[in-house]
């Protein structure tokens, strides 16, 4: 009898600890499908239409960002074929820039 005493002691406590979190959990949700709504409101103007599908305001943001990851590792991408990167440019030397500024620029290098 000891055991399922304490068994017993047990399970009453843990369903009380869980019908308490449960009340604090619904509490909660009133409050996270009032701030949906609210989103829905301000994303789509009438949250009427939108009641039956609270939840599509996340599936357009969602998709949003799919696309906008996209279009980033796109540009990326063009920016890296359009630029190489500068260790491998086989651009003017420096001495070669600096004769260059010098003959665009001599008062410059004259108060040096």
């Amino acid at each position: 009898d000891v055991p399922e005493d304490i068994f017993h002691q047990s399970m009453g406590s843990f369903l009380q600890q869980a019908e308490e979190e449960i009340s604090q959990i619904q509490v909660e949700e009133v409050k996270v499908f009032s701030h949906v709504k609210e989103i829905t409101k301000y994303f789509h103007g009438n949250a009427v239409k939108e009641e039956a599908h609270p939840f599509r305001i996340f599936v357009v943001v969602r998709d949003f960002t799919s696309m906008l990851d996209r279009v980033c590792k796109e540009v990326g991408r063009l920016q890296k074929s359009r630029n190489p990167p500068i260790s491998s440019q086989k651009g003017p030397s420096s001495t070669s820039d600096d004769k260059l500024s010098r003959s665009l620029f001599p008062t410059d290098f004259d108060r040096n």
